[in-house]
Parts: C-alpha cells; structure tokens; sequence
C-alpha cells in the first residue's frame, strides 16, 4: 500500500487541482522516492523477525486469521543467542 502512495497521490492531484501536470509528476515522484526506503526497511525487519523466529521456535498457536500467541515457551532462553544470525538457513 504504501508504494502506491506516490501515484495514487497524483492521480488524486490530477483530479482535483489544476496544476501543471509537469508539477504534479514531480510531486508524485519525490512522494515514492521518500516512502521507498522505509517500505524497503520494514520488509527486511519482517524478513529477519521471521527468520530469527524460525531459528529459536516461536510459533503462533492461531489458526489461519485467528489470534497468534507470540509468547515465549516456559523452557525457551529469554535472549536471543549470537550465533543465530551465522546458522544455515533451516532444511539444509
């Protein structure tokens, strides 16, 4: 959603406003431009949290749209070992 906000703020702009098209591009290209880098962010947080998830055993307990039990089991270290990040990815 948020990589749609440049366009979607220019053809709102289009619609709306009588600015010069030339103007209203500029516009919505440095709107992406700004928003591109944190979409880029937070799908490698995503990315990693999920992996180190994997690594250490956190699963939810929800079904599919249900809610997730993110806690921790009783016996799981409460950090998170270094050595994690330098593992092979899990099945090979």
């Amino acid at each position: 959603m948020a990589l749609l906000a440049g366009p979607l703020l220019g053809a709102l702009m289009i619609l709306v406003t009588n600015m010069p098209l030339v103007l209203l591009n500029i516009v919505s290209g440095v709107v992406y431009a700004v928003v591109l880098p944190f979409v880029a962010l937070a799908t490698v947080y995503v990315y990693f949290d999920m992996r180190v998830r994997g690594r250490v055993g956190v699963r939810g307990e929800g079904g599919r749209g249900g809610r997730q039990d993110h806690r921790l089991p009783r016996d799981a270290p409460h950090h998170i070992p270094r050595r994690v990040a330098s593992l092979p990815p899990p099945g090979r």
